[in-house]
């Protein structure tokens, strides 16, 4: 095992979720778990469920979630965890991109990834505009339409809240690509 020490002179991976399984590893078959998501998704997901449902996310039996959709970190210690989802998404880099390949198609790809990381940022800036103009508008009855105008900016700024992590999520993308 690595020495938990040296996780602070790496870069983590964004977001990132440790849980204390709730069972013991009873299920999972471990003590710590790591997401790469926030721990809002990270609740949705029947971890922390009741015995059937937990034991049946884990054997892959859940009729909603699929466990092996799901990169999860897993150990005795959080450290150890995290040292898990780490070499777990290097892993995935390496099985899903061919090194050679794409270093030779590097620059269309990294285009792409700009270009999207680009998108998202526009579109959280918009949202946020938008959100503004709502929040600034005038004229509306204290009634019905503010109520209207109230859930508008509500959507606009989970909106540019989605984007954002998007955005996010695609640089943290790139930059493991790129090492």
């Amino acid at each position: 095992m690595k020495n938990p020490f040296e996780l602070i002179n790496i870069k983590l991976p964004h977001p990132l979720c440790i849980v204390e399984d709730r069972y013991g590893g009873a299920y999972s078959g471990t003590r710590f778990l790591v997401f790469n998501m926030s721990p809002y998704s990270v609740q949705e997901l029947p971890i922390d469920a009741s015995d059937i449902d937990c034991e049946n996310f884990w054997n892959g039996k859940d009729k909603d979630y699929d466990v092996n959709d799901y990169i999860i970190g897993k150990g005795e210690t959080p450290e150890e965890a995290v040292w898990n989802l780490i070499l777990l998404l290097q892993d995935k880099v390496e099985k899903n991109s061919n090194i050679s390949n794409y270093r030779k198609v590097q620059g269309s790809e990294v285009e792409k990834l700009d270009e999207a990381i680009k998108h998202a940022e526009e579109v959280a800036e918009e949202q946020i505009k938008l959100c503004k103009r709502y929040d600034d508008a005038s004229g509306y009855s204290r009634s019905h339409d503010e109520t209207i105008r109230t859930a508008d900016a509500k959507r606009c700024k989970k909106c540019a809240k989605e984007h954002r992590q998007l955005a996010e999520w695609l640089k943290d993308y790139k930059r493991l690509i790129l090492t």
